[in-house]
């Protein structure tokens, strides 16, 4: 009997404990609020920054206001003060794509908030990256622009540098050797293209042919084929050379293209869409079985590179982004 009294008396001192806490923990502070984050340049947001007090709004207050951080050229506070819970308006400035970060303090309280300028739908090749990279980025050194539509074209003027490449419409690096979206890279998926290849760069007929030749026997009598994966390297890899930038127009895509960014800087891709870097041809190591090559972009000693806005897409077996040493001022915005 004693022990349930003792466990009654525990509980409900638990329960006057927990009682006790919810009132310590009511909501002391400024918060602040907004129907729109976003608007176009030049208009204004409104928005009202409350003060709080025992977890109840205090209108009694008074709220100051600053702008701490403007990429927008040129944000306006209509008002740095205002009591607590009244509206307040801020002008935009006129640079699409920027931000401006408000704070509020009262009370020894402070909040903020971001609004922004919606980005421009126009692709500049002013625009620059988002953090590290868009300090180092120099376009001036790219003085010639072009605009390409096929692989051939893509890597021609890639490795020239000193290039602004506009990407146009669908590029497939593979050139019609990659299977459908979605399909298992295997015999039975291999397009005439792949089998037509296969058979003028090997001894096997076709795709399949040499799938069950090289992966289907004995780890013993597992052969490497260096020829046929050195030919498709060649087909599908984009060497990008110094001073390089690949802005991809509306709906730009690459696919199974394989970007090499190896010792160079001042380089930026974005815009586009990248996607299926495949390598069908695995080559096999002694104690580690098969490795697959051909990242959709790989980076190694690179400087001062913005990869920004870039899509990558896994729709086949693939890897993504591989970046290896001294990679410096580099910034990665991939959605």
């Amino acid at each position: 009997m004693k022990v349930f009294k003792r466990i009654g008396l525990v509980l409900a001192a638990a329960f006057l404990l927990a009682g006790c806490k919810q009132e310590e923990d009511e909501f002391n502070g400024l918060v602040i609020s907004s129907n729109y984050s976003f608007v176009e340049a030049e208009e204004e947001v409104t928005f009202c920054a409350t003060f709080y007090k025992d977890g109840s709004a205090d209108s009694s207050e008074v709220v100051n206001f600053c702008v701490e951080s403007d990429s927008t050229g040129g944000a306006v506070l209509k008002s740095e003060s205002a009591k607590s819970g009244e509206y307040v308006s801020l002008k935009m400035g006129t640079v699409a794509g920027g931000f401006v970060k408000v704070v509020a303090e009262c009370n020894g309280s402070s909040a903020y908030k971001i609004f922004g300028i919606n980005p421009s739908e126009e692709i500049l090749v002013s625009d620059k990256a988002i953090g590290f990279a868009g300090l180092g980025v120099d376009m001036s050194k790219m003085v010639n622009t072009v605009t390409v539509s096929t692989g051939s074209e893509l890597k021609q003027y890639a490795k020239k540098g000193g290039h602004v490449i506009f990407v146009q419409g669908n590029i497939d690096m593979s050139e019609g050797m990659l299977p459908a979206e979605g399909s298992v890279m295997d015999g039975s998926s291999a397009t005439d293209k792949m089998n037509s290849f296969v058979a003028s760069k090997s001894e096997y007929s076709s795709y399949g042919e040499w799938i069950k030749n090289t992966t289907n026997v004995s780890a013993s009598k597992k052969t490497d084929t260096p020829s046929i994966s050195n030919a498709y390297k060649s087909t599908i890899q984009i060497t990008v050379a110094n001073n390089t930038a690949i802005i991809g127009l509306d709906g730009a895509c690459v696919r199974g293209g394989s970007f090499s960014i190896r010792n160079v800087s001042n380089v930026v891709i974005r815009n586009i869409s990248l996607k299926d870097a495949v390598d069908p041809f695995p080559h096999h190591e002694s104690g580690d079985g098969w490795n697959a090559q051909h990242d959709l972009v790989s980076i190694d000693n690179g400087k001062i590179f913005g990869l920004i806005t870039v899509p990558l897409k896994i729709l086949l077996h693939l890897e993504k982004l591989q970046m290896a040493k001294n990679c410096r001022f580099t910034t990665v915005f991939v959605i």
